[in-house]
């Protein structure tokens, strides 16, 4: 993650996930913890870019529900850092939740219970 120098509480974050890790949770999983390091560092929202052709990033942002504005060739993500009681709380009363939000709703409680100790 990279903290905008002009917005102290903005981040880019960008991660790659090899071929043979996708689709097994590892982006929610580095997300999760990426979620807890920026809020207890003072970030209160992430953004990042990914190019438009890039249908796998789309889904995932728009399931953990992540903004998305789409610009030519690439969309434009952001994401605002809530407490993780919060968004756990958001999550349990969904109706239904995506399956996304429930994985790193679960990875959120994991952590932050790590944090707390």
């Amino acid at each position: 993650m990279w903290r905008d120098p002009r917005n102290p509480e903005r981040a880019e974050i960008a991660f790659t996930v090899a071929d043979e890790w996708q689709r097994k949770g590892l982006a929610t999983l580095l997300f999760s913890i990426l979620w807890i390091e920026g809020r207890e560092s003072g970030i209160r929202e992430y953004h990042g870019t990914a190019r438009r052709r890039n249908l796998a990033i789309l889904h995932w942002w728009e399931g953990i529900g992540g903004n998305i504005r789409t610009f030519g060739r690439h969309h434009e993500f952001s994401f605002p850092l809530e407490s993780p009681d919060s968004f756990l709380q958001k999550v349990a009363f969904e109706m239904p939740p995506s399956p996304e939000r429930v994985v790193l709703a679960d990875w959120l409680a994991e952590w932050n219970d790590l944090s707390q100790v």
